[in-house]
């Protein structure tokens, strides 16, 4: 049974713990946290969801997942990052890019820069059968074909790239 904390307006803890499955009560919000990994050659990381998996079965997406209760941000993606890739970051590694509300929930888009080489590395984990670097006009290619998550924000825009 996952619990997450719940936040106000302002991105403010409350003392309310929320049971994931359960409705949100109105004006409050639960932290979703993704990380996109970034190569010297300016592609981005994406990982193949397991097809095991309950949601999104096998569809491309990046790094990240709901905070659970007692947890920061940077806490959350740091676990995230170790589960789904066994990559073990520290949060000097890590660079919040944007906050971004939704409905009842909002996101802290977060950038690293990692080395290619850790791709060859990746053997599967039990949320992640295939990781793969993509180039921003790959990627573009992969959100049109429907073969890539379709995120409630404009991937290119909130990472800074231009001309996608």
């Amino acid at each position: 049974m996952e619990q997450w904390n719940l936040y106000n307006r302002q991105g403010e803890q409350t003392e309310k713990i929320h049971v994931r499955g359960e409705p949100i009560p109105p004006g409050y919000y639960h932290m979703v946290v993704h990380i996109w990994f970034r190569d010297e050659e300016g592609r981005f990381l994406i990982q193949q969801r397991a097809r095991t998996l309950d949601a999104h079965p096998g569809v491309w997406a990046t790094t990240g997942g709901s905070a659970t209760v007692g947890e920061s941000s940077v806490e959350a993606v740091i676990r995230e990052t170790a589960e789904e890739l066994e990559l073990n970051l520290v949060p000097e590694d890590l660079q919040l890019i944007n906050r971004l509300w939704r409905r009842d929930y909002f996101v802290d888009l977060y950038l690293a820069d990692v080395h290619a080489g850790f791709a060859h590395d990746f053997r599967s984990s039990p949320e992640v059968d295939a990781v793969a670097f993509k180039s921003p006009s790959e990627l573009a290619r992969m959100i049109e074909a429907g073969t890539f998550f379709r995120y409630a924000y404009d991937i290119f825009d909130e990472l800074g790239i231009r001309g996608s």
